[in-house]
């Protein structure tokens, strides 16, 4: 009988360096394993898996729902083909910034997945720019999130002040049941070794999670150049995303002013994308807080996802004609 594979669970808030920091622990990897990533996107578009797959593992993705309800049975299914058939060292999960982690522990803790499956550390991603108490009392998302937490990282540290971090270190110290480590990072950058350790959350029968994200609405139709556009709205949150085909060149310069335009709506929490300029391609991560757009292997279609709240008067039809004016070659 073969051991028990490693699992983490890297999760975190809407921009908080979730996937920055597995691209960051996938470098690090240690000659001769071999480590596999799960990703879970709310949307269908699947932007995350594209960006590490640059990376030359082993990915497999569940888009269309958190895997902590929703799409539960897909994940249960999934991952027991990856067991299966992937030969791994390690399995990183990274679910969608709005999931209960709670409920991927659920799925953990099926019969067969106990057997084969070791959970390890959890690890929690904090942006400190978008740290706040009262907001943590507010969302059962986030409190989840930390809760769960066998290891938090403080991320993004040189977006916020000496007082502010030691402020917010503070705070999470006090949490119970204690942290293992709370850890400063830039980029995502943690030691290897803080994956290791088994989880304070015991993987045995019972539930630890239950919650609704609300009945879900999909549509796709096909969208400017070609693109695959899909919509999915569930539980107060609505995603519009689009796939174009390689052929569709973007224009780099006209990306960050039109994606910093954008952010200015209070109503989009995040916008996602890897673009195709040319002979290279480019990641975006807009928040509220800021804009990043660095280069990235990826060099196929061109995706795009924008998360807004369900009550906004967004149009995607506006979206789309100011997509086109982006477009310099098809």
């Amino acid at each position: 009988m073969k051991p028990p594979v490693p699992v983490n669970i890297i999760t975190g808030m809407l921009g908080a360096g979730k996937t920055t920091t597995i691209q960051y622990l996938l470098s690090q990897c240690p000659p001769g394993e071999r480590w596999a990533v799960l990703v879970n996107e709310f949307g269908n578009i699947g932007i995350d898996g594209a960006l590490i797959e640059g990376q030359g593992v082993a990915v497999r993705e569940v888009p269309g729902g958190c895997i902590c309800c929703t799409a539960a049975l897909t994940l249960r299914t999934t991952l027991t083909d990856m067991l299966r058939r992937i030969p791994m060292d390690r399995l990183l999960i990274e679910p969608t910034g709005i999931g209960h982690p709670a409920g991927i522990v659920d799925t953990l803790r099926d019969e067969w997945l106990r057997e084969a499956i070791r959970l390890e550390n959890i690890i929690t991603v904090v942006d400190p720019a978008g740290f706040d108490a009262e907001r943590l009392e507010k969302s059962p998302i986030y409190h989840d999130q930390l809760q769960l937490a066998d290891v938090v990282l403080i991320n993004k540290t040189d977006t916020v002040d000496e007082a502010r971090l030691e402020e917010i270190e503070v705070w999470l110290n006090g949490l119970y049941p204690p942290k293992q480590r709370v850890l400063r990072t830039r980029q995502g950058q943690m030691p290897l070794n803080w994956l290791k350790g088994q989880s304070q959350l015991p993987i045995e029968s019972g539930s630890v999670h239950e919650h609704l994200h609300g009945k879900a609405c999909n549509l796709e139709r096909t969208g400017p150049g070609g693109s695959l556009f899909s919509s999915r709205e569930e539980g107060g949150i609505v995603t519009l995303g689009w796939r174009f085909p390689p052929e569709i060149i973007f224009d780099r310069q006209s990306i960050e002013p039109y994606m910093n335009n954008w952010m200015q709506q209070t109503q989009i929490l995040r916008i996602k994308a890897v673009l195709n300029v040319g002979r290279s391609s480019y990641a975006v991560n807009a928040t509220p807080d800021a804009v990043d757009i660095s280069p990235v292997a990826w060099r196929q279609d061109s995706r795009m996802e924008w998360l807004v709240s369900s009550d906004s008067d967004i149009d995607e039809i506006r979206i789309e004609q100011e997509l086109e004016e982006l477009i310099i070659q098809s």
